[in-house]
């Protein structure tokens, strides 16, 4: 299997995805919509999936309204070239295991990866390394309960409305190599 494009898309009913631990992924490189609109699906552990040739990972969550923690410890994400609106509209999301450790060193494209999620309070990306990042419009858009963020070194770039309407932001960190920061981008 090399495609698991939409291959959950608007399974409503979907708790858990326990059943896919075990599985082949290695070969995987398309993940777009796999869990999109899975509206009642809660928790999701990445961790044993041997995930090393994606390249695609957009909408992976979108709008999985009731998951709440996900963990993607021990995933290559090496060859991931989008992680676009990944998260976007998981309001109850509030745990991300590993997300401090990805590797983004193909990685162009992550606006509106958290936006609407309206639960997360505090998230580390310290230890990104994106030197491709071409975007991160919206990133945090909307996230109206985070408080704090730290960014890592290996982001040079806030762009647009990265923390618009993040309207608890009290702390983040932002490295002295960021050489520009968009429009709006901490506006409401």
């Amino acid at each position: 299997v090399t495609s698991l494009y939409s291959t959950f898309y608007r399974a409503e009913n979907i708790t858990s995805v326990d059943f896919l631990n075990g599985l082949d992924f290695s070969n995987v490189t398309d993940m777009r919509y796999m869990f999109a609109c899975c509206y009642k699906l809660t928790s999701v552990d990445m961790s044993s999936w041997g995930i090393s040739k994606v390249t695609n990972m957009t909408n992976l969550f979108f709008e999985c309204e009731e998951l709440t923690t996900v963990n993607l410890t021990g995933i290559d994400t090496s060859k991931v070239v989008s992680m676009e609106s990944m998260f976007q509209t998981c309001t109850s999301l509030t745990t991300i295991i590993g997300i401090k450790s990805l590797d983004l060193s193909s990685c162009m494209y992550i606006s509106h990866m958290f936006r609407d999620c309206i639960a997360l309070t505090s998230i580390d990306l310290s230890n990104w390394i994106a030197p491709n990042l071409r975007t991160m419009s919206s990133m945090f858009y909307n996230c109206t309960s985070l408080k704090s963020v730290e960014i890592g070194d290996g982001v040079t770039s806030i762009g647009s409305s990265a923390f618009s309407g993040c309207s608890g932001l009290t702390s983040i960190t932002i490295p002295n190599n960021v050489n520009s920061i968009g429009s709006s981008a901490f506006s409401g």
